[in-house]
């Protein structure tokens, strides 16, 4: 029979447990942790109580010693990282959020790395961090925004973006001269060039 069982609903209640887990709930970093902290019950075994107390109080410990590690809000990646795997493309608001993912396992594992000795009973927690700081930089170095990508992100998206001022600088130059040209200035409210739509545009009278 499952151990948590054994506590009844109402004494969860006296204890004011749901008021502890939602002030757990309150300090997650990702909605999967959230909703882990929500579901917590609590233990009826003696010697879990005390494994678990035991792991508090060794957290505590690392804390006062090194510091409390850093936690950023984060999306769980998984079903990103799923379809990539299916070859499907990843938009950049995709991909930076699998950077924030790997800079939180950076600085975990950094913070980790820091600790002299680690409680055994803690191991288990960070075992699995799996830091890969060389592609988190090549994402946050390509990547500026959810709305733009870096020129030099890859030498044909530079070669493009070069092709396309150089166009637009010609279009411009084009626009310049019919602007102020005798022939057409009668034909223009103002000698002024605009863009509309990523297009250049002139105001012409009615």
């Amino acid at each position: 029979m499952n151990e948590l069982l054994t506590i009844s609903e109402r004494t969860i209640k006296s204890l004011e447990f749901d008021k502890i887990r939602n002030l757990l709930a309150d300090m997650t970093c990702c909605e999967d942790a959230r909703n882990a902290a929500l579901q917590l019950q609590p233990f009826a075994d003696l010697m879990t109580v005390r494994e678990e107390i035991q792991k508090t109080s060794d957290f505590y410990t690392l804390v006062v010693s090194y510091g409390t590690p850093t936690f950023y809000h984060l999306k769980n990646p998984v079903g990103t990282v799923r379809r990539a795997k299916a070859g499907s493309m990843l938009t950049p608001g995709e991909l930076l959020r699998i950077a924030e993912v790997l800079r939180q396992i950076r600085l975990l594992d950094e913070w980790v790395g820091q600790n002299k000795t680690m409680p055994e009973g803690l191991n288990p927690m960070f075992s699995e961090l799996a830091p890969n700081k060389y592609l988190e930089q090549q994402i946050s170095s390509a990547i500026l925004s959810e709305d733009e990508i870096d020129d030099n992100a890859s030498p044909e998206l530079a070669a493009i973006r070069r092709k396309i001022k150089n166009a637009q600088l010609r279009v411009r130059e084009q626009l310049e001269k019919i602007i102020r040209s005798q022939q057409y200035q009668k034909y223009l409210q103002e000698q002024i060039i605009t863009m509309r739509d990523g297009r250049f545009v002139v105001p012409v009278k009615a």
